[in-house]
């Protein structure tokens, strides 16, 4: 894979090591060098890139894990008889599995390692996936989707923290936005695979009536691999994450990962690399042991003593320095989640509904309909014979499996403007920091939010959903980097975790009661959206100003 240059800078790809002098190294060798020192001396090159492209396989798993489902809704509602509320909780259900389990894999990413719970997570993942691609029932569908949500959790939320703790403070911010980047490359890869397949009356028939596979079956299993592939290949070829392991007090494990990618990354040998020793952590804590922000030993107990050993680790979060960090982080997680995750995962449908209308309407091109005909047009064409609207005739349109190709196109160009502003913000996101482009991009994506409702053709509402989406996401990615900023390496994937987990309650939240706030009319399904947004950006005003921080 080629990493964009646009992401990354020209000196990070050319693989400059900054090599310390002699003195350096003799204090190093003396004292111990700490995480940063140890990390930026590995320099950046081919193990880096090679973890970017790992890591884009299992971005791509994630993608298709929360976004599959919006994507089939069209072609499946005819096969699992979908009603508007089934189409919300076939979105929804996925982010019930990963609430259920967020504490879970936050307790084992933070205790057992990143590496594990990477590999194997997706691999599950993958493997129940591949099971919604059988389902031939809408409860069966649900069951293997939630499950695959209950395992997905984890290796997101580690992944995130992995990447991040692979890489010194000079790249950290740009790295972890690259990989924010891969999640807009889902957005366009999955768009053009439904492009490919959903539109096709493909059955494949096993036993006629019971067992056969249709178009939306076939992308649900192409979708699935690439959870499959990246977890393998992380299981194989990555290493444990060195900060881990320093936080552990196994300097020895994490030196020998050190010089491992010292060595791949410049062509030297491994006994080259300039770091002789690397400071004990537990030591250096001084009450590492006793305090309960060290969090600094793995567990030796079990059941319900790992149990407690596990809500341990919530508790510096209820404390102060971090108390007040983690209610704004979690507070804004759960409007930005629940608004770009809900306006994301419908606007499939949406588009389903402008194809339908123009199908049943005097204005194919839909190029003087707005977003409020096409919404109130879609209710009736459901459940009339003949209807009269808007001084369109509405005929009838009998439920077809095979969705036009405009609604997965549309979709594309959302993908292709996601990435587009992932590139952009890779220029500005060391001048401005996390936190600034968080919070004026969040206010950006509120109000597109509300201009859809104000869409007068199909072409202003596409470029009102396509800003919305790509700003918003780029600004949850934002928010992940700020977050490896603020808390220390024992908290970190914890709250990285609980703050997932309350967006994702935001996103189940708002999957749920989204198509009745479709009933009721076209305002308040949009102004519940951008105000949420809106809210969220004013929010990020009160976070603290910190960017390339090492490391705590």
């Amino acid at each position: 894979m080629v990493v964009d240059a646009s992401v990354v800078n020209v000196e990070v790809l050319g693989g400059q090591t900054p090599t310390p002098d002699r003195k350096d190294t003799a204090v190093d060798v003396a004292t111990g060098s700490d995480f940063e020192t140890a990390i930026a001396a590995t320099g950046y090159g081919r193990f880096n890139i090679f973890i970017l492209a790992i890591a884009l396989f299992c971005c791509l798993g994630s993608i298709n894990e929360s976004t599959t489902m919006a994507y089939i809704l069209p072609a499946a509602e005819c096969d699992l008889n979908l009603s508007l509320q089934n189409k919300g909780m076939l979105n929804a259900i996925t982010y019930m599995g990963m609430i259920t389990s967020a504490f879970l894999w936050g307790y084992l990413a933070d205790t057992l390692g990143r590496r594990e719970i990477l590999g194997y997570g997706y691999i599950i993942m993958g493997i129940f996936e591949t099971a919604c691609g059988f389902s031939q029932t809408l409860w069966m569908l649900l069951v293997f989707k939630y499950i695959s949500g209950f395992v997905a959790c984890g290796p997101f939320a580690v992944l995130m923290s992995y990447v991040a703790e692979m890489h010194g403070a000079k790249h950290r911010a740009r790295i972890v936005l690259t990989v924010g980047t891969f999640f807009s490359i889902g957005n366009i890869i999955l768009p053009c695979i439904a492009w490919a397949v959903l539109p096709r009356s493909w059955t494949v028939t096993f036993v006629a009536n019971i067992f056969e596979l249709h178009s939306w079956h076939i992308f649900l299993l192409i979708c699935a691999t690439p959870s499959l592939l990246g977890g393998t290949l992380v299981v194989l070829l990555l290493p444990e994450s060195p900060k881990f392991l320093m936080s552990r007090g196994r300097n020895d494990e994490a030196l020998a990962i050190f010089q491992r990618i010292f060595h791949e990354n410049t062509g030297k040998a491994a006994h080259e690399y300039p770091i002789r020793a690397l400071i004990d952590e537990l030591r250096q804590s001084g009450s590492g042991q006793k305090a309960l922000s060290g969090a600094s030993s793995v567990p030796k107990s079990k059941g319900c003593a790992a149990l407690k050993d596990g809500l341990s680790q919530i508790a510096p979060m209820l404390k102060r320095p971090h108390l007040r960090n983690c209610c704004l982080v979690f507070s804004i997680q759960f409007g930005v989640l629940m608004s770009q995750n809900t306006i994301r995962l419908w606007l499939p449908e949406i588009f389903h509904m402008m194809a339908e209308y123009s199908k049943a309407s005097n204005d194919p091109t839909n190029h003087t309909t707005s977003m409020c005909d096409i919404i109130d047009a879609s209710q009736s064409i459901k459940s009339a014979n003949s209807t009269h609207l808007a001084g369109q005739a509405i005929q009838p349109v009998e439920c077809t499996a095979t969705p036009d190709s405009s609604v997965y196109f549309n979709a594309l160009i959302v993908g292709i403007v996601s990435l587009v502003g992932y590139l952009i913000a890779g220029f500005i996101i060391n001048k401005i920091g996390n936190r600034n482009l968080m919070i004026f991009g969040l206010v950006v994506s509120g109000l597109s939010a509300y201009s859809m409702y104000f869409g007068i053709n199909l072409e202003s509402i596409v470029a009102a959903a396509s800003i919305c989406v790509g700003i918003g996401s780029i600004c949850s990615t934002a928010m992940m980097g700020q977050i490896a900023i603020l808390f220390p390496t024992s908290l970190r994937t914890m709250t990285i975790s609980l703050s997932l987990m309350f967006g994702r309650i935001g996103a189940m939240i708002g999957n749920l009661v989204f198509p009745y706030l479709l009933m009721l009319g076209c305002l308040p399904p949009f102004i519940t959206i951008g105000s949420l947004l809106t809210v969220a950006g004013l929010a990020g005003l009160l976070l603290p100003r910190k960017s390339k921080a090492p490391l705590q």
